[in-house]
């Protein structure tokens, strides 16, 4: 008895790690990215700095997806908003640390069909750093049905520094 429970409890651990995610998440050169990083390099003076990504529902036939963004950690003074089917005004960044996409803007996913309405932006007004976002993809009707990429976007300053003057100068035949 004690092996046939043994081997239930192994199918069943097996078949949990074979099940599909929701969804694949795919990056602008066809990476999945699912449960990953996804690090955007900018420079402070661009605003509406932006992440796209692809969702590809895993499995058969359709499903309403909807999508949640975490601040998880965000530079003061800049703002950040997200597009899924539609574009949300932006926020100050620690006003609104959890954020989902309203019930009306879920999408109906066909399997196996890229959906590029996902857009995650970062306006970091002139301020350097690091911020990320999570975001976090679900079934409406089996909210633990679910896939997430962190989004990471590093903030530099842009330019040369200038030189006064001629430091040296050479001349060759």
């Amino acid at each position: 008895m004690k092996a046939i429970s043994t081997t239930l409890f192994a199918i069943f651990m097996l078949s949990l790690g074979t099940q599909a995610q929701l969804a694949q998440l795919i990056d602008h050169d066809g990476n999945v990215v699912n449960g990953q990083t996804v690090v955007h390099w900018g420079d402070a003076q661009t605003a509406n700095q932006k992440v796209g990504l692809d969702v590809v529902l895993q499995g058969a036939g359709q499903k309403v997806v909807n999508v949640r963004r975490y601040e998880l950690s965000v530079q003061p003074g800049t703002e950040n908003y997200f597009c899924w089917g539609v574009c949300y005004t932006p926020v100050d960044a620690g006003t609104q640390p959890f954020w989902q996409a309203q019930s009306q803007h879920s999408i109906v996913l066909d399997a196996g069909v890229p959906e590029d309405a996902f857009g995650g932006y970062h306006s970091p007004n002139g301020i350097l750093g690091s911020s990320t976002y999570r975001y976090v993809w679900f079934d409406v009707n089996d909210q633990t049905d679910s896939v997430w990429v962190d989004i990471q976007f590093e903030i530099t300053a842009v330019g040369i520094e200038e030189r006064n003057g001629v430091e040296e100068f050479t001349v060759f035949p």
